[in-house]
């Protein structure tokens, strides 16, 4: 998941990006903890690995978050 899909660069700019400039902190947050559950708890019934490795990408972008809010 390191790739951000091809289909997310056909508007004018991608769901992530927009949430980072309008959502708060603690929208944003809210967000990612709800994909990373969302993804953990639908593993093994779904998608298996390509559900683990959405749950790693989410994850990773929260952990960069919180990390961003420290250096503020």
């Amino acid at each position: 998941m390191s790739q951000t899909p091809t289909y997310y660069g056909t508007g004018t700019t991608d769901p992530i990006s927009y949430m980072k400039q309008h959502y708060t902190h603690e929208q944003l947050e809210g967000f990612l903890l709800g994909n990373i559950i969302k993804y953990a708890t639908r593993a093994n019934k779904k998608n298996g690995v390509d559900d683990y490795k959405k749950l790693v990408h989410y994850a990773q972008m929260l952990l960069e978050h919180a990390e961003g809010e420290v250096k503020r």
